[in-house]
């Protein structure tokens, strides 16, 4: 509640689907080939957002789970070999620090928060 408004409710899960409309996933991999290194950029640059390089990771921004298996298999395929994928999940502490900066989120539930 913020000045009497409820700001969310719902289900934890709810809550958190609702919050997190894009998926943050971290990829670590190995070494990439260099002649694989701009097929690979222009395909997650097609896949993804907010495409960021490291030396041996690259984060990246999507806007459904189920594009997460196409990065995979985009890596494996060019025969980049991936240790480690991750989705950042935002915690319920964080989702209520950032509701009051934000419009109301309706959501439809019988689960209060």
């Amino acid at each position: 509640m913020d000045k009497g408004i409820i700001k969310l409710q719902g289900s934890i899960d709810l809550l958190k689907k609702e919050f997190q409309k894009n998926l943050t996933v971290t990829v670590k991999h190995g070494p990439i080939p260099s002649q694989h290194k701009e097929q690979l950029k222009h395909k997650l640059d097609s896949l993804a957002s907010n495409v960021e390089w490291g030396e041996e990771h690259v984060r990246l921004v999507v806007t459904e789970e189920k594009k997460i298996p196409s990065v995979n298999r985009l890596f494996t395929s060019l025969d980049i070999d991936v240790y480690r994928i991750q989705v950042y999940e935002p915690s319920l502490e964080e989702i209520f620090l950032n509701t009051g900066k934000e419009e109301a989120v309706p959501l439809h539930s019988q689960d209060a928060v």
